[in-house]
């Protein structure tokens, strides 16, 4: 929003704005934030806060959700003080400076929110619920607070005072035992089947630690989700298996910085190096970064070094490339053990 305003555009394309942002953060961060579907929202919060405006002759854009092609920025923002009439009643857990910094149309929110923590004085009176539910029943809006995640904090409260959680992303999950311990995630969809074929296959599993929990991760999507392993009470161990290419190894070392548990399964990522028959060259503009390499595999022995000269050499490899027949060892190039 700031770089639309420093522009001292007053009308902007929706298009416009998008490509912005995504340049700002970033393919990568573009995607872990959650591509259009945030970027719309963020825009539905500014057309409710009234900071901007549809040009509604533009028309709409067809997305999911659909926006208008074109806004309008509203005029300058002027201070409001509230006086002594938008203050008398509020709850005083309700940070006043917080709320003189809202627009004249949160006062009602502001108000259902002072009546709820009226009528629910004891933290602990209620259960706890989904943000949504609460969120209807308080705003009569279940995307209210979903739209408007600063709307809490900015009032210094959070979501355990309104009795809520924020739900947590699902990942799509194999569960082989009652309690899992031990988790390995895989990149792709197609590893996630081979993966869980040999497991159900009989005979041993030479890949390390064997997985009792297996979660398809759908690519960077996983940085996003990670956090549903918390539904898993006795999980202590999360492996992570994934292409050797640069994207492939970011998501890893990003993955490690947001969950100590996370580790990179040194049997299949050894396996794959192993695999050099099949590596291909790496795109225009895919270089792999030292230090994120080094964060990705610490503590994973010589991979590091395995990958980095796989890099060096312009080459990368799909997961792909250890497939089911190498898993269950029924590939003449199998070679689990290859490239430690």
């Amino acid at each position: 929003m700031s770089a639309v305003e420093l522009a001292r555009r007053r009308t902007f394309l929706l298009e416009d704005l998008e490509t912005h942002v995504r340049r700002a953060l970033g393919p990568e961060a573009y995607v872990e934030t959650g591509e259009y579907r945030a970027l719309a929202e963020v825009v539905e919060a500014l057309v409710e806060a009234g900071r901007i405006s549809p040009v509604k002759a533009r028309g709409r854009n067809g997305r999911r959700p659909a926006l208008y092609r074109a806004y309008r920025l509203a005029g300058p923002a002027r201070a409001r003080e509230r006086g002594p009439a938008a203050l008398e009643g509020l709850h005083p857990r309700i940070d006043r400076a917080g709320l003189r910094r809202l627009s004249e149309r949160d006062l009602d929110a502001v108000r259902a929110l002072s009546a709820y923590l009226f009528a629910n004085p004891d933290p602990a009176g209620r259960m706890a619920v989904p943000r949504n539910e609460r969120s209807l029943e308080i705003f009569g809006d279940e995307k209210f607070l979903e739209r408007r995640p600063g709307f809490l904090r900015g009032l210094g409260l959070g979501l355990a005072d309104i009795h809520a959680f924020e739900t947590r992303e699902p990942f799509f999950h194999r569960q082989l035992a009652p309690e899992p311990r031990a988790g390995l995630i895989l990149e792709n969809l197609s590893a996630f089947e081979s993966v869980c074929r040999a497991l159900a296959a009989p005979g041993p599993w030479p890949w390390g630690p064997r997985p009792d929990l297996v979660i398809y991760g759908e690519g960077s999507k996983i940085l996003r989700s990670v956090e549903f392993a918390a539904g898993f009470a006795r999980l202590e161990r999360l492996a992570y298996f994934g292409d050797l290419d640069p994207e492939g190894v970011r998501i890893l070392a990003r993955l490690r910085d947001r969950d100590p548990r996370v580790t990179p399964c040194r049997e299949l990522y050894a396996g794959l190096l192993g695999r050099r028959r099949l590596a291909r060259p790496l795109g225009a503009g895919a270089a792999a970064d030292p230090a994120v390499v080094h964060r990705a595999f610490q503590g994973g022995g010589e991979l590091a070094h395995g990958v980095l000269a796989l890099f060096q050499e312009g080459l990368w490899i799909p997961q792909e490339a250890l497939g089911l027949e190498a898993l269950l060892g029924k590939s003449p190039q199998a070679g689990h053990g290859a490239g430690r």
